[in-house]
C-alpha cells in the first residue's frame, strides 16, 4: 500500500512533500502496529527508512530498530555459538534486555523512550510492555510493579493498534487455537489428540524456529536443558526422529561447553541451578537411550564427584554434601552455604537413574548419603519433629540447620531450600534404595511420614503453627504421595492405598482401582490449556524455562476466565503406563513407534493399552514393551481379535484400523 502511494502521488515542492510524507507515515505506522509478526513488522519499518526525512524522528526509528532487531531476529542475527555469561537466561531471546528492564525507569527506560507524541511511541510501549512482563515471569521479582507498568504500556499500544492479536492476548482476550474434531471418538481420545498435537506444534516450532546448530534454544543453556520436562510425553512416549535429534543436539551441545569438561558445571552457583546443566542433559538421554555408553559414563562421573569432592563425613559420622554451592572442581566452604538439602538429590539424579537401570557402581555412596538423611529424620532437634526430614543439615555439625528449621537459608533467598521444597526427589530416592537393596530402613523412613500423615488426617487435619508437628504433617502431602505411588508401582501392595487414594488425583485413583472416570476431566483441562493463545507457548516466549508458564505466572492473574495448567505428567503416564515422573524411578511399560500425531494411547495396566488411530486409513507401526521381553499379545478392535501372536526382544508389530478403538493385551 505504501509503495503504491509513493509511486502514484504527484510530485510536490519540498515543503509540501514533507507534509504528505508525514501523513502517509502516520498511516503506515498504524498499519504496521497491527501486525503481530515481529519479523514482518521489523522488515516493513526497515523498508521505509529511506523514505523518512533526515530528522529526529528518523534517528529515533533507527535507534529503536537496533533493539527491536534483537527481539525479532534473535537466532538469525544475534545467536552466537558456545557459552553465555550466565548459566541461564543468557540466550539470544531475552538475555539482551533482562537486566536492563525495570519498572518506572522514566527517562532511563529500556528501550530508550521516544517523545510521547511520536509515531514510534506506541511501538515502543508494545515492546517495553512485553519485556517487562516476561522479565517478571522469569525472575518472579517485584512482579506487581513489572506487571503494572507492563500492562499500562500494552494498553497504550493497544489504543493505537486495536487489531494486534498479541496485544489482545496479553490484555486478557483468549485467542482460539483450533484443533481437529474427531467424530465418534471417545472423549479421552479427543482430549489427548488436542493435547498431543498441540504439544507437537509447540515442540516443532521450537525445533524449527528457535534451536540453533549447536543445540541451544535461545533461553540460555541452563534454561534450555529444562525444556525436556514438558515434552516427556512425546520424547519418552513415542519414537520420533526429529525429537530424538533435537534432544541429542541439545544434550551434546551443552557438554561441548568448556564449563562441563569435567562432568559438572564449573560455574559456582547454588545446587538448584548448578545441577541443571548435567541432570537435565544426562537424564533424558539415559531414559531414552539407556545403552549408550557416553551417557552412562557421564552419569558415573556424577557419582565420582559426589564421593571425591562434594561429600564428606560430618561430626556425627554420616556422609553428606558439605555445601549448597559447588562445581566440578571446588566447594564453597563458607558457613552460609554449609548445608545439605533435599535439592542435592537433583545433583545426583543421573547416578540414581543408572542405579535404577542396574548399574550398582555408586550404590555405596548413594545409600550412605541416604542413611544420613534417615538418621537426622529420626531426631527431634532444633524444633523439628521426629520422623520428619529437615529442610537442611548443617555441615560439619550434622545438626538440623536453620533458625527456624523449616527455613534454613543456605542461599541468598529464604525460599530456595525452605521445607518441603524438593522433598519429592528424596522420597523417590528412598523408594529406589529400598527396592534395590531390600533394606527395610529406606521404606521405614517413608513409612514414618505416612504414619504422620495418617494421624493428621484422622485428627481432622489441624492447621498447627508454622514449624510444629501438625504444620509439618500438612506440608508433606506431595512428597509422600510421589514416593508412595512409585512404591505401589513396584510392589502392587495395597499397604498405602488409603493415602494414595485420598491424597492423589483422580487419575491415580483410576490406576489403582480402574473405577474413577473423573480423570478424563483432568485430561480435558490440559486440552483446554492447549486450545488458546498459541503464541504464549511459541513466538512470544522469551525464556525457555517458562515455555508453559505464561498463563499461570501472568495471564490468569488478570482474566476472569483463567486457563488450567498443562499436565505433561498425565500425558506421559497415559502413553507409557508409568505413574508419576520418570525422574528417579522410571517405570514406563510401552514406547510407541507410531507418529505422535496419528495414534492415541491409554495404557490402562502393566500389560494392556487402548489404542486409536486418528488417520483416514490403517496405520502400521510397532511397540517397544519395556518391562517384558517375551510373551503373547492380542489386538482387539470392535470386539474382534484382528491380530495376535508371540513377541520377543520386547518388540511387536501392529496394524491399527482407521478410527476404531482397539485394545492391546499382553500375556506372559
Amino acid at each position: 500500500m505504501l509503495i503504491f502511494f509513493l509511486c502514484c502521488t504527484p510530485s510536490k515542492t519540498p515543503d509540501s512533500s514533507r507534509v504528505e510524507s508525514k501523513i502517509d507515515i502516520e498511516q503506515f505506522f498504524l498499519s504496521v502496529g497491527n501486525e503481530s509478526n515481529d519479523q514482518k513488522r521489523y522488515d516493513e519499518i526497515s523498508g521505509i527508512l529511506d523514505e523518512l526525512p533526515e530528522d529526529d524522528f528518523k534517528e529515533e526509528v533507527v535507534d529503536f530498530l537496533s533493539i527491536y532487531e534483537q527481539w525479532a531476529y534473535g537466532r538469525e542475527r544475534y545467536w552466537a555459538p558456545g557459552d553465555q555469561d550466565s548459566a541461564g537466561e543468557g540466550g539470544y531471546l531475552g538475555g539482551f534486555f533482562l537486566m536492563r528492564v525495570l519498572p518506572n525507569q522514566g527517562e532511563n527506560s529500556y528501550p530508550p523512550i521516544p517523545n510521547e507524541d511520536s509515531l514510534l511511541y506506541p511501538l515502543w510501549a508494545d515492546i517495553r510492555g512485553r519485556m517487562l512482563i516476561w522479565s517478571a515471569i522469569e525472575n518472579n521479582f517485584l512482579t506487581e510493579q513489572f506487571f503494572e507498568e507492563g500492562r499500562a504500556r500494552l494498553l497504550e499500544a493497544k489504543e493505537a493498534y486495536p487489531n494486534n492479536k498479541n496485544l489482545q492476548m496479553y490484555l486478557g482476550e483468549a485467542i482460539p487455537w483450533e484443533s481437529e474434531i474427531l467424530e465418534n471418538a471417545p472423549d479421552w481420545v479427543q482430549h489427548q489428540h488436542t493435547s498431543i498435537t498441540h504439544l507437537m506444534d509447540i515442540l516443532e516450532f521450537w525445533i524449527e524456529y528457535r534451536q540453533a546448530s549447536d543445540g541451544q534454544f535461545g533461553g540460555g543453556w541452563g534454561d534450555d536443558v529444562e525444556m525436556w520436562r514438558w515434552w516427556t510425553p512425546l520424547f519418552l512416549g513415542y519414537i520420533h526422529n526429529d525429537i530424538d535429534v533435537a534432544q541429542r543436539k541439545l544434550s551434546d551441545g551443552i557438554f561441548d561447553l568448556p564449563r562441563l569438561e569435567n562432568g559438572y558445571t564449573s560455574i559456582l552457583t547454588d545446587v538448584e541451578h548448578s545441577s541443571e546443566d548435567s541432570a537435565d542433559s544426562i537424564s533424558p538421554m539415559i531414559l531414552r537411550f539407556p545403552s549408550e555408553s557416553v551417557w552412562q559414563n557421564r552419569a558415573s562421573r556424577i557419582g565420582d564427584l559426589a564421593s571425591t569432592i562434594w561429600m564428606a563425613e560430618n561430626n556425627r559420622g554420616h556422609l553428606h554434601f558439605t555445601s549448597t554451592y559447588f562445581t566440578s572442581q571446588e566447594v564453597d566452604v563458607s558457613q552460609n552455604h554449609a548445608c545439605d538439602t533435599p535439592y542435592h538429590t537433583r545433583a545426583l539424579q543421573p547416578a540414581f537413574l543408572t542405579w535404577a537401570q542396574g548399574d550398582d557402581t555408586h550404590q555405596e555412596v548413594l545409600t550412605a548419603w541416604l542413611d544420613g538423611w534417615i538418621a537426622i529424620s529420626e531426631r527431634e532437634e532444633n524444633g523439628k519433629p521426629t520422623g520428619i526430614p529437615p529442610a537442611a543439615i548443617d555441615f560439619p555439625s550434622g545438626e538440623v540447620r536453620g533458625n527456624p528449621w523449616w527455613n534454613p537459608g543456605c542461599h541468598y533467598s529464604d525460599r530456595t531450600f525452605a521445607f518441603p521444597r524438593a522433598l519429592s526427589f528424596l522420597t523417590e530416592a528412598m523408594v529406589l534404595a529400598y527396592h534395590k537393596t531390600g533394606e527395610e530402613r529406606y521404606i521405614n523412613w517413608l513409612d514414618s511420614m505416612a504414619q504422620h500423615r495418617r494421624a493428621w488426617i484422622e485428627e481432622g487435619r489441624p492447621n498447627g503453627e508454622e514449624g510444629d508437628l501438625n504444620w509439618a504433617r500438612s506440608q508433606i502431602r506431595k512428597a509422600l504421595h510421589n514416593g508412595l505411588r512409585k512404591h505401589w508401582m513396584l510392589t502392587q501392595s495395597d499397604e498405602y492405598n488409603d493415602l494414595i487414594l485420598s491424597e492423589g488425583d483422580r487419575y491415580d485413583r483410576y490406576r489403582l482401582t480402574g473405577e474413577d472416570e473423573g480423570w478424563i476431566e483432568l485430561l480435558e483441562n490440559t486440552a483446554k490449556a492447549l486450545s488458546w493463545n498459541q503464541a504464549a507457548y511459541t513466538t512470544e516466549v522469551r525464556f525457555t524455562d517458562r515455555v508453559v508458564k505464561f498463563h499461570s505466572a501472568y495471564w490468569n492473574k488478570f482474566t476472569e476466565a483463567p486457563l488450567p495448567t498443562i499436565d505433561s505428567e498425565l500425558l506421559y503416564n497415559m502413553i507409557t503406563g508409568d505413574l508419576g515422573s520418570p525422574g528417579y524411578i522410571p517405570l514406563p511399560h510401552f514406547r510407541w513407534d507410531f507418529h505422535p500425531r496419528i495414534v492415541r494411547v491409554h495404557v490402562t495396566t502393566n500389560q494392556s493399552a487402548e489404542l486409536y488411530a486418528v488417520s483416514d486409513s490403517d496405520v502400521t507401526g510397532s511397540v517397544r514393551v519395556l518391562q517384558q521381553e517375551t510373551g503373547h499379545f492380542t489386538l482387539t478392535c470392535s470386539e474382534q481379535i484382528i491380530q495376535e501372536g508371540n513377541f520377543s526382544d520386547g518388540v511387536l508389530a501392529l496394524t491399527l484400523p482407521s478410527q476404531d478403538l482397539c485394545t492391546l493385551q499382553l500375556e506372559d
